[in-house]
């Protein structure tokens, strides 16, 4: 016997549990373009034109001419996300739980997802994104590289190209400073630093253990400093502007960009491409429904 264990028949339930996972809220803070196209072109003004000292223009007396602006230009990039999975028909019509609407969930999900990844560190490769925080972005190569370069120079040469994001450093290697009092001239100084017309809507983007960080920073009292309500407990705030919390983001590590201060909807600008198609082909794989889905996308810096 077996002590009434074969009396129940086996049930599969119709939940699915899914294991959880970190997704990045990079896609609802980027701008959209919706003029912006392949091969898309804008211009950055890189130099403004001069003026000088006005002189009474008597006979003899020359004017100097002043400089005009400079500009430069910045231009799109394209990069694809596809999938083809496949369902055989058993799994299609004769499960208790609807895999394909499952999968067509998920796939919506995982190209976020992967969308995301993209607009954050993509390599700049073929059909690749050049992320915001790659190395077609950022340059700290020992802290000379082209994100150290002043905005604006004397001479546009010498300034950081458009295609460049700026990067403040911290001071230390592997730290955000080597105190608290460190840590918080170091908030104030990004800040400051900001050019005033982009601090409307600036925010922080960091992931958890960098927001740790900078919760535990405490005043002469033990309190914490950056909490919007101490007593409340309310949600982090550093100087002001409010902190996104991205745990895809990179850890506090050396040579690390830990954080993005900004705007980032005047910073970088994504729109749908030409191809966004996905095909239903129950007849070329036998036995099987093979699901193929494409889509195209176009990025390009902006105010940076």
């Amino acid at each position: 016997a077996d002590d009434g264990g074969r009396a129940i028949a086996e049930i599969l339930s119709r939940d699915v549990i899914e294991y959880a996972r970190e997704y990045s809220p990079i896609l609802e803070n980027v701008g959209r373009k919706s003029s912006m196209t392949r091969n898309y072109r804008e211009l950055v003004l890189v130099s403004y034109p001069s003026v000088q000292e006005g002189i009474e223009n008597v006979a003899g007396t020359s004017i100097s001419e002043t400089t005009t602006q400079e500009y430069k230009e910045v231009v799109s990039g394209t990069f694809k996300v596809n999938a083809k999975p496949r369902i055989t028909d058993e799994a299609m019509y004769g499960t208790d739980i609807d895999i394909y609407g499952q999968l067509t969930s998920l796939l919506g999900r995982e190209i976020s997802i992967y969308l995301a990844n993209q607009v954050l560190f993509g390599d700049g490769s073929t059909k690749s994104a050049r992320g915001i925080l790659s190395s077609n972005r950022v340059d700290i190569t020992d802290s000379t590289g082209e994100s150290f370069k002043p905005t604006l120079a004397a001479d546009p040469a010498n300034a950081r190209p458009a295609d460049f994001y700026p990067v403040k450093s911290t001071g230390v290697s592997g730290a955000i400073g080597a105190d608290d009092t460190a840590i918080v001239d170091f908030v104030i100084d990004v800040a400051n630093e900001f050019p005033t017309m982009y601090l409307a809507g600036a925010k922080w983007y960091m992931n958890r253990k960098t927001k740790g960080i900078f919760e535990k920073v405490r005043d002469s009292e033990g309190n914490p400093i950056f909490k919007m309500s101490y007593r409340e407990g309310g949600g982090v705030v550093l100087n002001g502007y409010p902190v996104i919390i991205d745990d895809t983001m990179p850890d506090v590590a050396a040579n690390s960009t830990f954080a993005i201060f900004g705007n980032l909807g005047l910073a970088y600008a994504i729109n749908d491409g030409d191809i966004d198609k996905m095909l239903i082909d129950p007849y070329t794989v036998d036995g099987c429904t093979v699901i193929k889905y494409d889509k195209e996308m176009f990025e390009m810096v902006q105010n940076s």
